[in-house]
C-alpha cells in the first residue's frame, strides 16, 4: 500500500514540475524584460 502511494505522489509532483516549467519557459519566451 505504502508503495502505491509513493508512487501515485510522486506522479503527481512530476505533473506539478513539469506544469511550472513549462510555464516558466513560456514566460522566458515571451518577454525576456520580466525576470527578477
Amino acid at each position: 500500500m505504502r508503495l502505491s502511494i509513493v508512487a501515485v505522489a510522486l506522479s503527481l509532483v512530476a505533473l506539478l514540475a513539469s506544469e511550472y516549467l513549462v510555464r516558466r519557459a513560456r514566460r522566458r519566451v515571451r518577454g525576456h524584460d520580466a525576470q527578477r
